[in-house]
């Protein structure tokens, strides 16, 4: 495995042989960070297995990096590891008339030296961000009356008076 440590995540074509090549980068690039806006920096580390399929490169890229989110549930701050892996196959334009408007291949121009996987590592963290951040799996969240973090134990608000006109609701059955 090849460790590189550059400011854009391009892989050298002429170092790819035959069979699986991997390739490992380190970044703390802008575009790889996760998170709240303005948080603290985290390196980002980059795997890529690249294999030579005659003149196209299959890319399997996974990316790991961490990020300072605010739970949805309780509002705190935390930081979470965030993993994706992207899969995209590079060819060269004898391949390519054959692949437009595959989103998983990218064309690779004629003159190209290097594969420039940057966009793929950001995708891949983007789609690994879950939709619903918590802190923890168990987050009970904070009271609707109070707003007290239930985390950190149960607040002594007293329970809100119930509307009645919803108890008919609780009447309906949802059988097949």
């Amino acid at each position: 495995m090849r460790s590189l440590e550059i400011g854009e995540l391009r892989i050298p074509i002429r170092e790819i042989r035959q069979g699986i090549q991997e390739f490992e980068f380190f970044s703390d690039l802008a575009g790889l960070q996760v998170g709240m806006p303005g948080a603290e920096r985290h390196q980002a580390a980059i795997k890529a297995r690249v294999t030579l399929l005659g003149d196209d490169f299959l890319v399997d890229l996974g990316v790991r990096n961490e990020g300072d989110f605010v739970c949805d549930r309780c509002g705190e701050p935390h930081r979470k590891t965030i993993q994706g892996q992207v899969k995209t196959l590079f060819v060269g334009a004898a391949t390519a008339e054959s692949q437009e408007g595959n989103e998983e291949v990218r064309i690779l121009p004629p003159e190209a030296r290097n594969i420039d996987v940057l966009q793929d590592a950001v995708d891949a963290l983007l789609l690994a961000v879950p939709v619903k951040i918590l802190c923890k799996e168990n987050c009970k969240g904070l009271c609707p009356n109070c707003g007290k973090n239930l985390n950190d134990g149960p607040c002594f608000c007293r329970p809100e008076s119930r509307d009645s006109r919803w108890d008919a609701l609780k009447n309906i059955r949802f059988d097949s």
